[in-house]
């Protein structure tokens, strides 16, 4: 796997347009089951995993119904 396949936090959280605290409080509070590495101090996320949660959580509305 490539290293470029992944991010720091404050690259997640701008990929999912959210701040880098949003995600150390979803982290903290086990809010999505968003995967993430933890090395020592350091957490990174896999672009692809980032990428999985933006479409699971993508909501589509089709003629008056949702789809998920």
């Amino acid at each position: 796997m490539s290293p470029n396949n992944f991010l720091n936090s404050n690259q997640a959280a701008e990929l999912l347009g959210i701040k880098p605290e949003t995600l150390a409080i979803w982290r903290y509070n086990k809010r999505y089951a968003l995967t993430y590495i933890k090395i020592g101090s350091k957490v990174f996320y896999r672009r692809e995993d980032i990428e999985s949660f933006i479409i699971e959580n993508t909501i589509t509305f089709h003629a008056n119904k949702v789809v998920s």
